[in-house]
């Protein structure tokens, strides 16, 4: 790589990294609600008893057993929720976002660079540019915030297995690719284990996880490799056994009693699940990605090159190719609308919308290979365009794009919520309950309604119902008799 390049290619990496820097400060003032005390009861009195790590293990297990058997059948979901970082102190709950952030970044970075290394035989560095700018479109316009990097319980039900399904398919193309036996062997079995982890998780992303292993078989089928096509097989019957021990558990079917009414029928579901992702294509397709996807044309057109010179690949179905990117977004639809008869809660729009952005990339590069191979046949496609005139091009789209949609970003509210205080008072409120629950084990206890919510941090809080289910595991979590909330109406 030029060193022109390459400084350009940092150069991304290093602005993606700044832009998230107001969301990592906010991670200092975030505190647990709703179902991170339900899932972490168990661990959070199992550590506070023991402080040994295996019978923390064993505590979360006990709570996978458990919800399996009474609200659902998330079984590699439930033991990782149980472990949300509070339970060592209320003060380690700021990793939350931290952990989500992480996940969303490395996971998105990882997936390009296997894919430029792997098939497009580039650089790792170049694959990580295109998996910064993604990670920044997820992270920065993500429908919801709080559900993506600061409530637990929803981050890590859909970004964390949003991260295991990306894996998955890059096992899956590895084992596509590899003839060594020992290699083949050992994809397969990274391939289950992760179908296994995948399976146990968010209907969604389990379900999308099935699919994608179809698909790959359906192309072993059509090449007629019959020892891929056998090991494929029997990794998509060991997934589909994991996915129906999911839905079909005690608890998965209690819950499912209290959705029936809610419940559609098969042509409904697929009908309203098209209109709903094409509206949220609609609105998710504006200015930002399309700003983004030009500041990383660049490599797109040097991995073009790649592809055509090594295996003579002509981007021969640009329409085929947009189409089945709609139907994706869409059929992740089909699952919430099928069984709760709506699109779903913000956490599940973020992991379709990170599945946008991935497909919005694809396209566009499968779109402008296209149009090289057809518009330029006799014409070597150059790759660096990267030069002052393009260095000012791009700082002049940049700065439109901060103007146009930086007030939309989640980096933008974040400073502007630090700014006036909010996240720091609800976190002085928050640190104050907690005080008083931790010492009021047995008795009835009452608390203040918190006087700020910041919507980027708060989720969720406890009500004046004693029996509610929010009541109950904060209850649970702290050991009270019960708790209710006071709503003083005041102000901060």
């Amino acid at each position: 790589m030029e060193k022109k390049e390459k400084i350009y290619s940092i150069l991304i990496i290093v602005l993606t990294g700044l832009s998230l820097v107001p969301l990592i400060i906010l991670c200092k003032y975030n505190h647990p609600s709703a179902d991170d005390f339900n899932y972490s009861i168990a661990t959070f009195h199992e550590w506070n008893s023991s402080h040994s790590i295996w019978k923390l293990i064993g505590a979360a297990i006990d709570t996978s057993k458990n919800f399996y058997n009474s609200w659902q059948g998330l079984y590699s979901s439930a033991f990782f929720l149980a472990l949300q970082p509070a339970i060592f102190g209320e003060k380690y709950y700021i990793v939350t976002g931290i952990i989500m952030l992480s996940i969303i970044v490395f996971s998105t970075c990882f997936f390009f660079a296997f894919l430029t290394k792997k098939i497009m035989e580039a650089s790792l560095l170049e694959g990580v540019v295109i998996g910064s700018a993604a990670s920044f479109l997820m992270i920065q316009f993500m429908p919801s915030c709080v559900q993506g990097l600061y409530w637990y319980n929803g981050a890590i039900n859909y970004g964390l297995f949003y991260a295991i399904f990306l894996m998955l398919i890059c096992s899956m193309i590895s084992l596509y690719g590899t003839s060594n036996k020992k290699d083949t062997i050992k994809m397969f079995f990274t391939c289950c284990l992760l179908g296994f982890l995948l399976e146990g998780g968010n209907h969604v992303t389990a379900f999308m996880g099935l699919l994608s292993v179809f698909c790959f078989m359906i192309i072993e089928i059509v090449q007629n490799r019959k020892g891929k096509i056998i090991g494929l097989s029997i990794i998509l019957l060991f997934m589909t056994m994991c996915f129906l021990t999911n839905i079909l558990s005690p608890g998965t079917k209690i819950r499912q009693a209290g959705l029936n009414e809610y419940k559609m029928n098969f042509v409904h579901s697929i009908k309203n699940a098209v209109l709903g992702g094409i509206k949220n294509i609609n609105s998710w397709l504006d200015l930002a990605p399309i700003i983004i996807v030009i500041l990383v044309m660049p490599i797109f057109l040097k991995l073009i090159k790649n592809i055509r010179n090594k295996y003579n690949f002509r981007f021969t179905y640009p329409f085929l190719v947009f189409v089945l990117s709609i139907a994706w977004i869409c059929i992740m639809y089909c699952p919430p609308v099928y069984a709760m008869g709506y699109l779903g809660e913000g956490r599940l729009h973020n992991i379709v919308y990170f599945n946008f952005i991935i497909l919005f990339f694809v396209n566009i590069f499968y779109f402008t290979g296209w149009i090289l191979c057809n518009l330029s046949e006799q014409k070597e496609v150059k790759h660096s365009y990267i030069n002052t005139t393009w260095i000012c091009c791009m700082a002049v789209l940049l700065i439109g794009l901060c103007i146009s949609n930086w007030g939309s970003s989640w980096s933008a509210e974040a400073i502007s919520k630090l700014k006036w205080g909010e996240p720091q008072w609800y976190s002085q409120q928050a640190y104050d309950r907690h005080k008083k629950l931790l010492n009021s084990a047995g008795q009835d206890v009452i608390v203040e309604e918190y006087s700020v919510k910041p919507e980027i941090l708060f989720f969720d809080d406890i009500t004046d119902n004693p029996e509610d289910w929010r009541n109950s595991s904060v209850k649970g979590f702290y050991d009270l008799n019960s708790i209710v909330i006071e709503n003083t109406g005041g102000g901060y």
